[in-house]
């Protein structure tokens, strides 16, 4: 029994410091109809704040321009560039691998992970 009486005394300290204890304020807003009207239930809350975020943003298209890789006829603007083996290298040493992914969607830790590899087709490719 004293090892019950103990375990529930823990328990009740534990949960007194795991209680969130913020609250989120009533939300009153303009109805379609013109009504002022004041929101109490979190369902509530999270209901309206979610339609007003979708009203305010847009949905990103499908990123097709993302997924295109240009072909070897392609004419850039800067023919005379050159790209070392050391300074793809350095760069791809130099990758933060817990960064996200850009828009290619490669991720760093993927790169830095082949830069050996990779290396040799970047320097010809250009």
């Amino acid at each position: 029994m004293h090892s019950n009486v103990k375990k529930s005394k823990n328990w009740k300290y534990i949960n007194s410091k795991c209680k969130n204890t913020s609250h989120i304020e009533d939300l009153k807003f303009i109805d379609k109809q013109g009504v002022e009207v004041t929101t109490g239930s979190d369902e509530e809350k999270a209901d309206i704040l979610g339609k007003y975020f979708a009203s305010v943003f847009t949905a990103e298209g499908n990123n097709d321009d993302y997924n295109k890789l240009p072909s070897k006829t392609t004419k850039y603007p800067c023919p005379n560039l050159h790209f070392s083996k050391e300074k793809i290298l350095d760069k791809l040493k130099d990758l933060n691998i817990s960064k996200s992914p850009g828009p290619d969607l490669i991720h760093p830790k993927i790169l830095w992970g082949i830069r050996d590899e990779i290396v040799h087709p970047f320097t010809n490719y250009i």
